[in-house]
Parts: C-alpha cells; sequence; structure tokens
C-alpha cells in the first residue's frame, strides 16, 4: 500500500513542532458545492444542476493530489450518493432514510480527508463538510440539524488527535479551527432557516388555497344540484 506524502509546510498551517518548526500560511481554497440537493428532486431527470455538482466535484478531482485513488474513488462516490441517495435508500422509511443518508455523507467526507496528500486537520477540502452540513439543514428541523452540524464538526475535529502527536496546536492554529467549525454551524442555520420559512409559506399557500377553494365547490355543488331537480322535474313531466 502506498503511503501518503509527507505533510508539507502548507499542510502544517496553525501547527509546530515542539523543535522550532515554522509555520506559513495556507491559502484559502474556494469551494462553492454547498448545493442543496434535498432530496426532493424528480427521480427520472438527470437535472442540470446535477451535472454542476458533478463538475464542481470534477475540478476538485484535478487538484493535487491527482495520483491518490482514494481520494478520486471517495469524490466519486460523494457525488453520485448525492445525486441517487433517494434511490439507494428508497426501501428505508423517510425518518431513517434521512439519518442514514447525512451520516453516510458525513463518513464519506471524513474518509475523503484522510487521503488529500496533507494533514487532513490542515487540509481545505474541510470545506467538503458543507455538504451533510447543508443536507442536513434542509431535511431537519432546527435542533436535529444543530446535532448533524455537531457531529461533522466532530468528526472534523478528530483528525486533532493525530496531528498533536507530531505537531503543536499554535494560537493561531487553535483560532483558524474554530472559525472553520463556527461557519458550518453558521450555513448549518443560515439554510436550514431558509427551507424552513420556505415550508411555512407553502403551508401557508395550500390553506390558502383550501379556504378559497370552499365556496366555488360549495357554489358548484349547488348548481350541480339545482340541475339535477331540473332534469329530475322535467323527466317526471
Amino acid at each position: 500500500m502506498r503511503a501518503d506524502p509527507p505533510a508539507s509546510a502548507e499542510a502544517t498551517k496553525g501547527f509546530a513542532q515542539p523543535a522550532n518548526f515554522s509555520t506559513v500560511t495556507v491559502p484559502a481554497a474556494a469551494l462553492t458545492t454547498t448545493l442543496a440537493q434535498t432530496a426532493g428532486g424528480s427521480a427520472t431527470n438527470f437535472a442540470w444542476m446535477d451535472m454542476l455538482w458533478l463538475a464542481f466535484l470534477g475540478g476538485l478531482a484535478v487538484q493535487n493530489p491527482i495520483h491518490e485513488p482514494h481520494k478520486q474513488i471517495t469524490l466519486l462516490a460523494i457525488g453520485l450518493f448525492q445525486i441517487f441517495d433517494r434511490r439507494l435508500l428508497g426501501s428505508i422509511p423517510p425518518a431513517r432514510r434521512n439519518v442514514y443518508s447525512v451520516l453516510i455523507k458525513i463518513l464519506l467526507a471524513t474518509f475523503l480527508l484522510g487521503h488529500t496528500g496533507t494533514m487532513p486537520i490542515a487540509s481545505p477540502y474541510y470545506l467538503i463538510y458543507f455538504v451533510p452540513v447543508v443536507s442536513a439543514a434542509t431535511l431537519f428541523e432546527a435542533g436535529a440539524t444543530l446535532f448533524w452540524t455537531a457531529v461533522a464538526s466532530a468528526a472534523y475535529c478528530s483528525y486533532l488527535y493525530p496531528a498533536l502527536k507530531e505537531y503543536e496546536l499554535t494560537p493561531s492554529g487553535a483560532t483558524e479551527l474554530a472559525i472553520r467549525v463556527l461557519f458550518l454551524f453558521l450555513a448549518a442555520i443560515m439554510v436550514n432557516r431558509f427551507v424552513s420559512e420556505n415550508r411555512r409559506q407553502s403551508e401557508a399557500t395550500g390553506s390558502s388555497r383550501k379556504l378559497w377553494r370552499r365556496p366555488i365547490d360549495a357554489w358548484s355543488r349547488r348548481k350541480r344540484t339545482s340541475a339535477a331537480r331540473s332534469a329530475w322535474r322535467h323527466w317526471g313531466s
């Protein structure tokens, strides 16, 4: 089995070896793949958003490390599962299906982070955790959304333990780690609030339509009854 290359100076931002190891600033990675493909899309349409989603993952696939098979396979699994999770988990009741869906996405994100050719806790690929976080925000209420965001954050921070065996966490590193985790919660809250408000508006619109239809339905029934009585009287005469 091929060993991962040693972590470079860029991979250890925020960490320092006890023996006078200097740190280097890591450029921020731009990842805009927080697609809220909530499981509500059509099961038969391979929509253009799905193609865009795969294009973004393809962009990640051609970034270093390119020749890491575990990274490429995991990216492919993340892309396909995001699109076909409803089909793959279709035989499971909806409540449990949503739980399994988010949990699998967290596991895939965690596995990917361990095969990006850098120290996982400092990897710019940490943004892949926005996928399960946003998915949870679109599927659950606020409490469950915060819970799953905490699980995703804990999975990410689990890579801190092996890093501390070789490096020392600097104050700047601790600050950046806290900011990364807080941004996960911020995204979860914003998306969940938007989806919840959208859902409430849809329910209110549905109720209004029902109220609006009642007098029309009553008038239609009276008209049909009147027509039936007229026909009966005509037939009787």
